[in-house]
């Protein structure tokens, strides 16, 4: 029997099982159910046919889970996943999983309609992960300052569904307006879907001609440069929720970094090159200060001094790698070791070193960034690199930036609906729950909203 673009994946031995969610997938949400006996039945399914599948139910408990959620990566397009079990093992078989963007978990001895709406809920995600380009897309207003003339319609969002028109094609842009709408939280124009790839041509061509240029870079060029490469970052920070006072200290910390490349060749010369790259590095080194930032305001009398170390550590802590992919490795376990041998595996763990021996040599870095940068893998259980030392021996510093990258690059690729970050910040808790690291988590929870509003004091 041939696949249908509609099917759903069962996979356990459970023939029972099978047939009573084949029947209630068809009869609620039109999918065919293909069975598949175990992981590996499952893994070769969704590798010759992986658009085939919009849904997995996996029955627990069984072998190849994790190996299963890792395939489910990789694969060309996002498939949500129910993970199932009777009520007494579901939390036993699922507690030691990795976190997985579109998974969930229910147990199967509860009523079909709890079932039916967590399967809604997943698919709900998926089909927002997948939308098409949205008819408008935001650009930062002071991108557009130093043009005489506007080459676009430019709008402003008044609310989801309404959009107003204030600069037309080829009218001269006014300062003194552009002004007036930040000072009212309009901080960016919005251009129609079919003019925002020509902006961002005419935009880079600009960067590409302020990097080819001899003189330095100032603040003033490079900050616009950080805004337009990094919208989607900067959008990322805005739906944290983070408050005005800790966007400016972030932004304020970021700046004094930023007077480092007038007197420093070397630093000029990494920023430019990840500033013009979007990317998981570029991006998540620029979205850590906003995070740290959100946790220092929940921290009483926290040093403006002590974000600037975390952001120059955030900038710098993995200049010591080339290979992009070799950044998004934060945990050596098995599987790391198999896909990575002996020999990167070695750049790998070494490169908190690498990074500390090459700003060495710079000028005017701040105290204490070396220490962050040279444990910025360690983790609380002792499990991390390159040390392997545990929450005892970890700085208060470093423990506020390994919480910040780790909620960073968790929401990085899976985003930010609501349901992921209450996993992700489910997983944190598991973590991040003695000493200093305790206080970081505690600080994150309340910066994003997951936790009581207080204030922590400091260390």
């Amino acid at each position: 029997m041939a696949i249908m673009s509609t099917s759903a994946l069962f996979i356990g031995e459970n023939k029972n099982a099978a047939a009573v969610f084949s029947l209630l997938l068809e009869r609620d949400f039109g999918l065919d159910c293909v069975s598949a006996v175990n992981s590996k039945h499952a893994i070769e399914l969704l590798k010759n046919e992986p658009h085939a599948f919009g849904l997995c139910i996996f029955l627990l408990p069984a072998t190849g889970v994790k190996e299963f959620l890792e395939v489910l990566k990789t694969l060309p397009r996002q498939i949500p996943v129910m993970l199932t079990a009777d009520d007494a093992h579901l939390n036993h078989c699922t507690q030691f999983l990795p976190y997985h963007p579109l998974a969930a978990k229910i147990a199967y001895s509860v009523d079909w309609q709890i079932i039916s709406t967590a399967i809604t809920r997943l698919l709900r995600v998926v089909d927002r992960k997948e939308r098409k380009l949205a008819p408008f897309c935001a650009l930062d207003a002071n991108l557009f300052l130093r043009l005489e003339e506007s080459p676009y319609d430019l709008y402003l969002k008044l609310s989801d569904d309404k959009m107003v028109l204030v600069f037309r094609r080829g009218t001269n842009i006014l300062s003194d307006d552009t002004e007036k709408y930040q000072l009212k939280n309009h901080p960016h124009f919005y251009l129609k879907a079919q003019d925002y790839l020509q902006a961002l041509e005419l935009f880079l061509n600009k960067i590409k001609e302020t990097l080819k240029a001899e003189t330095p870079l100032h603040n003033d060029k490079l900050s616009s440069i950080a805004m337009f490469t990094h919208q989607n970052m900067r959008q990322m920070i805005q739906r944290l929720g983070l408050s005005d006072t800790a966007i400016e200290m972030a932004n304020s910390s970021i700046r004094s970094i930023h007077k480092m490349l007038n007197s420093n060749d070397k630093i000029a010369e990494h920023f430019t090159k990840f500033l013009t790259k979007k990317n998981y590095l570029s991006e998540h080194c620029l979205a850590i200060p906003f995070v740290v930032a959100g946790m220092a305001t929940t921290i009483t009398s926290f040093p403006a001094v002590d974000l600037e170390k975390i952001t120059f550590a955030s900038m710098f802590h993995d200049i010591g790698l080339e290979d992009l992919e070799m950044a998004q490795v934060r945990h050596i376990n098995d599987q790391v070791e198999r896909n990575w041998g002996s020999a990167k595996l070695s750049v790998i763990k070494q490169h908190p070193y690498a990074s500390v021996e090459l700003i060495k040599k710079l000028s005017g870095v701040p105290a204490d960034s070396e220490k962050i940068i040279l444990q910025h893998h360690e983790r609380p259980d002792g499990s991390g690199f390159p040390h392997g030392v545990d929450y005892k021996k970890i700085s208060p510093l470093s423990a506020m930036f390994i919480v910040a990258e780790e909620f960073v690059s968790s929401v990085y690729d899976s985003g930010l609906d609501k349901m992921n970050v209450d996993a992700v910040m489910d997983d944190l808790a598991l973590i991040f729950h003695k000493g200093n690291f305790l206080m970081a988590f505690k600080a994150l929870q309340t910066a994003v909203g997951h936790g009581p509003l207080q204030l922590i004091k400091g260390q």
